[in-house]
This record gives structure tokens, C-alpha cells and sequence, in this order.
């Protein structure tokens, strides 16, 4: 499942980036057209996010999947009576991204949204703190200084089982983790964690995923 919340947020980073950038053009006419038509005209659920409770035309999402201009998507929006409809009748923003994670041999959702993915990111950053402050005795300012990479993967056990960490994960010292003399290394500088305990796989494991879902963190 982590895989899939990290799937889902880059599609929706390129999904947003792709809106900011869309200039007006007949292509982006002409896919809002064949994407918002049908949909329209047969009564299916229309794009909505929801702010303050209450849905609204997903006006984000859809100039990002089609590539239109804003302006074209509000035009459409206006003519179609987009903003009543999605109050009446709102639908979901799937991102093109494969559901993969399952939960007792099902998948654990149908599709991933394009407005749930910030949130999904969020609860996956601190489940993943969660599990490096139960697991490794860091301090919290220590488990916020991690970064990408600050952490190798653990060297199995002879027969196959998942092993220690034989290094412990270091920190960016930006006046936070100080080293086990308790100096505080100068600015821009990585420090290693002091460990009380070897450091579990799994907690390596998520150090590793934390310090990337942090680099990504709205």
C-alpha cells in the first residue's frame, strides 16, 4: 500500500503540474469535449472535489487530465451548468495508477483520487514516524532530520532472515541530532543517530520511507 500513496501522489504532482502549465489550444478543446461530453449527456457522476463538506467541479483535476486551459474548462464549466451538476450528482477524480496493495488477498481499494492522495500522504508520513520513534529510541527532531538514502538496507541473517542494521541512520544536522559525544555537528552536516539497541530491519526499513515521503510532503 505505501507503494500505491507514493504512486498516487507523483501522478498527482504531474497531474497538478500539467494543469499549471496547459495553455489554451484546440487539442485541449477537443479532449475536454470527448472526456466531459458523454459524461454530461448520460448522467454519470461528474469530477467533484469537496471543500467545506460540499462538492464542487473538480476544475483542478480535469484541466490536468485533458491538458485545456483553465479558461476553456471554466467556458465548459459555465455552458454545461458543471457547478450544479456536481452538486447533485459528484463523482471521483481516479488517477491512472494501478491499485497493487491488498488487504486479506482483496484490493484494498478500487481506484486511488487525485484529491485523496495529499491527504494519503500525510497519514502515510506518520505512520512511518510512528514506527521509527517506537522502534528506534530516536528523538522526534532526530526522526525530522532524516533524508532520502540516510539509511542502508540490512544484511540478512545466514539462513535468510531479515537481519540488523550493521550502520544506524544519520541525520541532518541542522542544530538537531547531536553526535554520541553530544556535540552538535555544524550545519549541513549528517550526524549518526545514537542508537540505545541495534536497529530492527523494519525500522530501517521505514527510516528509509519516512525520509522519502518527508522530501515530498506538501
Amino acid at each position: 500500500m505505501p507503494g500505491d500513496i507514493l504512486a498516487a501522489w507523483a501522478e498527482n504532482r504531474r497531474v497538478t503540474r500539467r494543469a499549471a502549465s496547459a495553455q489554451a489550444s484546440p487539442e485541449g478543446r477537443a479532449a475536454l469535449q470527448a472526456y466531459l461530453r458523454p459524461v454530461v449527456e448520460s448522467g454519470a457522476p461528474i469530477p467533484a472535489s469537496h471543500k467545506h463538506g460540499k462538492p464542487e467541479f473538480a476544475r483542478m483535476y480535469v484541466t490536468g487530465i485533458t491538458g485545456a486551459s483553465f479558461g476553456q474548462v471554466d467556458r465548459f464549466k459555465k455552458t454545461n451548468r458543471l457547478t450544479a451538476l456536481a452538486a447533485v450528482r459528484p463523482g471521483s477524480c481516479p488517477l491512472a495508477v494501478q491499485v497493487t496493495g491488498r488487504v486479506n488477498g482483496r484490493p484494498w481499494r478500487t481506484h486511488l483520487d487525485f484529491y485523496e492522495a495529499p491527504v494519503l500522504m500525510r497519514h502515510l508520513g506518520t505512520a512511518a514516524a510512528i514506527v521509527c520513534l517506537y522502534l528506534t529510541g530516536m528523538r522526534p527532531q532526530e526522526v525530522q532530520s532524516l533524508r532520502s538514502g540516510c539509511c542502508p538496507e540490512p544484511e540478512p541473517k545466514v539462513d535468510g532472515s531479515p537481519g540488523l542494521s550493521s550502520r544506524v541512520p544519520r541525520a541532518d544536522a541542522k542544530g538537531t541530532a547531536a553526535v554520541p559525544s553530544g556535540r552538535v555537528p555544524a550545519a549541513g552536516r549528517s550526524s549518526p543517530i545514537h542508537p540505545k539497541v541495534q536497529t530492527p530491519a523494519l525500522a530501517v526499513q521505514t527510516s528509509a520511507l519516512f525520509a522519502g515521503v518527508r522530501r515530498h510532503l506538501p
